[in-house]
């Protein structure tokens, strides 16, 4: 857990689905800029940060992984439901804030049940309303607050409208906090247990009846009317909520399909490590002259010892050297951004979930593999995520066979050498088939351990994968910006003193011990 607050304030705990806007929420509040992706498994740790003082709240807020119920199915849910009952260190949260997907309503209302039904003090805000606005649909805040007992509010997670009601709403329940008496976790595997979630489920499709309105003023109905045409209305209303959006069905028919789907990954992939060749090109020379010029600056109007060339050749050449790879990353994780944020990279889950499963993974794999590129560290947290046991291992085994960042300087230095600097396009396909070859490695080696998992593990394999697609929106420009400069800030605090250091130290062998030329007497040495 990363945290920075003073304990004695009041707690705030966000929870939510994955893909809910829980992330988004919480940097809206706190000023953070918290990577947030349209993918489930993206918050695998908690965040800890003060309520902005602009907003006049004194309590601090949590983000934690999302969870769809209280009912833990990985390593990664069970944490995050555990910290809610007994955490160690921060204790029960004074207010549990449950971001639930408008669009997503029958699903998502299960976690605001069960919280309320265990004694916690909630707050639900609403997020994609803009998606259910396309379906000529809004949710009545009131009657859904009169359902669930508990304040109701929409937050546009884009624009931050809705935030200056929710500290009002906020700093109204903490003035009402009074101590709870918090339930046990629930449990499941009884048979008392499951008739108990569906009666739970059936009131959920209840309030859902009662809730939807349609967004044009002449179609509200008042759904009180008990006649026959408010039946065939109101069904006409469910079903448009529930159904998905049709500008993303029509885009999947050709980004999800059995061939042209692949077909368009492949392309995607490489043209994201062309661009960090023929795009970066042009910035990295300009890079590589600027430390040159100042690297010569510093050698004509020093006297000549080992401390200037140590200024020279150790310090600047050694930060050149650093900065000479910021253009590619920043591209890199540019693209990425994008990718993330439109919804694509789920697609790519889905499109590797059934080779994945040949080799005993799936698709929720696809994204610590897909974290592994950029550090491996947190692409193993990330895995966690997954529920089945085996594929978790196996998982965490291969990552490291993923081509990381940290090699990435290595493998441009080592391209850059050996291709001709006026055809950067052939630099971009060497580096996707050195991706491509770690894939395929790792691969392998996977398929050779799921051959024999049975000996290695010794349990049964009992594996689904069931993945929710967001809708395709269009990328947030400043949330891009930001990820693509917080991974470069990373890489030039992480990975740049490593380099310089080592700058430094080869700067050391090859200078002493050093013997200035003598001059002969013509002049020459």
């Amino acid at each position: 857990m990363k945290t920075n607050v003073d304990l004695q304030v009041p707690l705030i705990t966000l929870v939510g689905p994955p893909n809910s806007g829980k992330t988004t929420l919480f940097n809206l509040l706190s000023g953070n800029n918290y990577k947030t992706v349209n993918y489930p498994g993206s918050t695998v740790e908690f965040y800890t940060s003060r309520i902005l003082p602009k907003f006049n709240s004194n309590a601090a807020i949590v983000d934690s992984p999302g969870i769809i119920s209280l009912v833990a199915e990985s390593p990664d849910e069970k944490i995050a439901i555990e910290s809610l009952y007994k955490h160690p260190t921060l204790g029960i949260p004074d207010i549990v804030i449950i971001t639930v997907d408008s669009a997503q309503l029958s699903r998502h209302l299960l976690l605001p049940k069960q919280l309320i039904k265990s004694g916690f003090k909630v707050i639900v805000v609403l997020t994609m309303g803009d998606i259910l606005l396309k379906k000529d649909l809004k949710i009545s805040e009131t009657k859904l607050s009169e359902e669930l007992n508990c304040d109701v509010l929409s937050i546009n997670g884009r624009t931050g409208q809705g935030v200056e009601k929710l500290i009002s709403v906020i700093n109204s329940n903490l003035e009402q906090t009074s101590n709870k008496s918090i339930s046990q976790i629930p449990s499941t595997g009884n048979k008392s247990d499951n008739n108990g979630l569906m009666d739970l489920f059936q009131e959920i499709e209840n309030i859902v009846t009662k809730v939807y309105e349609h967004s044009s003023p002449n179609q509200k109905i008042n759904l009180g009317l008990a006649n026959q045409e408010l039946k065939v209305l109101q069904e006409k209303i469910n079903n448009n909520a529930s159904s998905p959006d049709t500008r993303s069905l029509l885009i999947d028919k050709f980004l999800l399909h059995k061939f042209w789907g692949f077909f368009i990954f492949l392309l995607v992939m490489t043209f994201i490590f062309t661009s960090i060749f023929w795009l970066a090109q042009p910035l990295m020379n300009f890079v590589d002259v600027f430390f040159a010029n100042l690297n010569s600056i510093v050698i004509q109007n020093f006297e000549s010892g080992w401390l200037t060339y140590l200024i020279s050749d150790g310090l600047i050449s050694g930060f050149g050297s650093v900065m000479i790879f910021v253009p590619q990353i920043v591209i890199l994780f540019l693209i990425l951004g994008v990718l993330e944020d439109s919804g694509y990279l789920a697609r790519g889950a889905m499109l590797i979930d059934k080779p994945l499963s040949r080799i005993g993974l799936n698709g929720r794999s696809f994204v610590p593999m897909l974290s592994g590129f950029a550090c491996a560290i947190p692409a193993m947290i990330a895995a966690r995520t997954i529920p089945n046991r085996n594929e978790r291992l196996l998982t965490i085994f291969i990552i490291p066979l993923m081509s990381c960042s940290a090699r990435l300087p290595v493998f441009a230095l080592l391209i850059a050498f050996l291709i001709p600097k006026e055809q950067p396009w052939i630099g971009g396909i060497i580096l996707a088939g050195i991706y491509l070859f770690s894939i395929i490695t790792s691969i392998i080696i996977a398929a050779v351990i799921n051959k024999f998992k049975k000996n290695i593990f010794n349990e049964d394999d009992n594996s689904t994968f069931i993945l929710e697609l967001p809708a395709y929106r269009i990328p947030k420009l400043n949330s891009v910006i930001n990820h693509a400069y917080n991974s470069s800030k990373q890489y030039i605090l992480t990975a740049g003193p490593i380099i310089l250091g080592f700058s430094l130290v080869l700067w050391f062998l090859t200078f002493f011990p050093h013997i200035e030329p003598e001059l002969k007497s013509d002049g020459r040495t």
